[in-house]
């Protein structure tokens, strides 16, 4: 530990302490505190741009007629193997146990009479069921695509196989879990720790790692971009941890309340539709979460820039992979050109508008059209935001786009340079 005395002869004490006490406290809002103060806002406010709410309000009535087809895919898989065909039961009741609030053990036992009757369709209503889950995942991919500003969806095999890859990944995963629990419990150091009601303990945790996995899949799989694997997984652990205080509080209340009066046997059903809806409310504001923090922090001060050089230093970046025959990530551009969320909607908005953007096969961007057929001026037309002399002389590195757009400013400068008393006073 070290210990720093103060020393009166060089004018030190404890004014200094004070003020080294104030630059740090000065430090710590800089860079921690207002920066957590913005993206808590900006998660808020593009929650509800994007109305999240009627979007949860649309899946929880698309994955209500997809439950029962996704059961029955997943029991199907398991029956491939006889071996196997029991272990469907096992992690069907591992999932309304760990997954669903106390309260809906009557549709538990629906689903599963609904899930047992589909099995004994034939292949033209297996198709139909199937088509069911897949529109689900399609409704998935287009509210998440729209969170994240992207355009276009899959198509083609691509997304034939990104749907089935998340119907096929759960069952896997929670039979892979179930299968570690039960190795745990063989063991007997973990035998050993039950005495203790440790081993317990231990294996408790295991749903909630499941389902920050699964958060984090559906985040990092489902948008047709890139998404940062370290951004998916802060988004699915704070999603799982507010699914698991939602499902702690959803059981008191549910615990306290009393519907059979009004639906008698079916007062399950409206509580699980509630319950899904509050599922899907936490995955939409999950995935604002995990979008939010690809983003730069909007400080006008620091980021003087014009929308319109922004725009010019993407385009370059996708000349010169034009160039070069390839392609460029959307982290790339975020890594090289800074952009708030604000910004990337408008210059990509216009980008787009232009048809300058083209999505290739590995979610990267493309030149869309050949530049000649293009003008400085229809990009200045949608992007004229802050550009005046001051901010364009602070750009030193972009002089064939600066420059023509100085000329502009000069030009209309001296057009306009013209009392209002002679414009109005000429009009007597």
């Amino acid at each position: 530990m070290t210990v720093r005395y103060f020393n009166h002869s060089r004018g030190e004490g404890p004014l200094t302490a004070q003020v080294l006490s104030g630059k740090r406290g000065e430090w710590y809002a800089r860079r921690v505190w207002r920066p957590l103060v913005w993206y808590f806002r900006q998660v808020g406010a593009q929650f509800l741009v994007h109305d999240c709410l009627s979007r949860a309000g649309a899946l929880t009535y698309t994955t209500l007629f997809a439950v029962v087809p996704m059961m029955t895919v997943a029991y199907a898989m398991f029956s491939l193997l006889p071996e196997f065909e029991a272990l469907g039961e096992r992690i069907q009741q591992f999932i309304f146990n760990n997954f669903v609030p106390d309260s809906s053990a009557v549709v538990q036992e629906r689903l599963v009479e609904f899930s047992e009757r589909a099995r004994q369709l034939t292949a033209v209503g297996f198709v139909v069921l199937f088509v069911t889950a897949f529109l689900m995942l399609v409704t998935i991919e287009k509210t998440f695509n729209t969170i994240w500003q992207v355009a276009e969806p899959r198509r083609g095999v691509r997304r034939f196989l990104v749907y089935w890859g998340v119907l096929s990944l759960g069952p896997p995963l929670i039979a892979g879990g179930l299968f570690i629990s039960l190795y745990l419990i063989s063991l007997p150091l973990v035998s050993d720790l039950d005495a203790y009601g440790i081993g317990n303990a231990i294996l408790g945790y295991l749903p909630m790692i499941l389902t920050a996995t699964g958060f984090t899949v559906l985040y990092f799989a489902v948008p047709n971009c890139q998404v940062p694997a370290l951004h998916a997984l802060l988004g699915g652990i704070a999603t799982m941890l507010a699914f698991e205080g939602a499902k702690k509080a959803f059981t008191v209340v549910v615990g306290n309340s009393n519907l059979e009066p009004i639906y008698g046997t079916f007062a399950a059903v409206p509580l699980f539709l509630v319950w899904l809806y509050l599922v899907w409310v936490l995955i939409l504001g999950g995935a604002i979460l995990v979008r939010t923090l690809s983003l730069t922090r909007d400080v006008e001060d620091d980021d003087p820039e014009p929308l319109v050089v922004k725009c010019s230093r993407i385009l370059q970046l996708l000349y010169d992979a034009h160039m070069d025959g390839h392609g460029i990530s959307d982290l790339e551009i975020r890594d090289k050109v800074p952009l708030a969320r604000s910004q990337y909607e408008r210059v990509f908005g216009a980008l787009q508008d232009l048809k300058l953007l083209t999505q290739t096969e590995e979610d990267g961007w493309l030149l869309g059209r050949n530049l000649k057929g293009l003008t400085l001026w229809e990009l200045y037309q949608r992007l004229p935001d802050g550009v005046d002399e001051a901010r364009l002389s602070a750009v030193t590195d972009m002089d064939h786009v600066v420059e023509p757009l100085k000329s502009l400013v000069a030009f209309g400068s001296n057009q306009m340079s013209v009392s209002l008393d002679s414009v109005f006073g000429g009009v007597r």
